[in-house]
Parts: C-alpha cells; sequence; structure tokens
C-alpha cells in the first residue's frame, strides 16, 4: 500500500496534527506531519539548503530530500517524500540496525530513565532531611 501526503500550507504548524497531512510554513522555512509508518511521533524538518531540508514544489505534488531518518522515535523510520508519496528505505544496514539490540536497547534506556525520573527522583526531595536551625 502506497501512503500518500495531502499538503496544508499553513502560517504557522498545528499543536495536533492530522494522520497523512504535511504541513508546509514558508513563512517559518518549516515542514511538519506525523510520523509516516503510523506511530503518531510529531516530525518537524526545517528548510534550509545549507542545514535542513529541501522543499520541490510543482504546484501540485512536494518532494523533500534528503531522505527523513527517525531514528531517535521507537519505530526508527526512514523514507523519503517523493511527489507527496512515502517511499520507505530499508538497506541491508538498516534492517540490520532496525531488527538488531540497537532500537531495542534505545527503547529500554529510554524507558529506565523515564522509571527514574517518574519514580524515584521525582520523591527523592522528600527523601533529603531539612537543616535544623
Amino acid at each position: 500500500m502506497t501512503r500518500k501526503f495531502k499538503l496544508e500550507f499553513v502560517d504557522h504548524i498545528p499543536a495536533h496534527l492530522k494522520e497523512d497531512i504535511l504541513y508546509v510554513s514558508m513563512k517559518y522555512h518549516t515542514t511538519a506531519h506525523l510520523c509516516a509508518c503510523g506511530c503518531g511521533e510529531k516530525v518537524v524538518n526545517p528548510l534550509n539548503r545549507k542545514y535542513g531540508w529541501i522543499l520541490t514544489f510543482d504546484g501540485q505534488r512536494l518532494s523533500l530530500s534528503p531522505s527523513i531518518g527517525n531514528y531517535q522515535f521507537p519505530c526508527c523510520s526512514h523514507y523519503y517524500i517523493k511527489e507527496n508519496e512515502v517511499i520507505f528505505i530499508e538497506s541491508d544496514d538498516e534492517k540490520t540496525l532496525n531488527n538488531s539490540w540497537f532500537c531495542c536497547v534505545k527503547e529500554w534506556i529510554k524507558n529506565l530513565f523515564s522509571y527514574v525520573y517518574n519514580g524515584c527522583l521525582k520523591h527523592a526531595a522528600n527523601l533529603i532531611p531539612e537543616k535544623d536551625g
């Protein structure tokens, strides 16, 4: 199944993004969308020839380059948006990376720190004795 984005040109990127919509803010040189894999993570791409993505628009279809690699997300998705269509990339190296311990360990560490912060450190202040006098 081919996944396609509908384009929505906006001044400001909305706080809540809709699935299958690629938001484009020319005012702020930014695009945003929910991850194409369906995980629901918000993906923001700055438009800048030197340090960001390049947008190509023919009046109907939009392409972004280079590819979008979401390795910071648990899904570790990697894809191009070419003429509004999502083209997933999965080289042999990425298959190995995505199916290996890397994403699992990354998720485990994220969960561990979340647990430590929410479970222990949040209440650490209550454990410190007050100074007398």
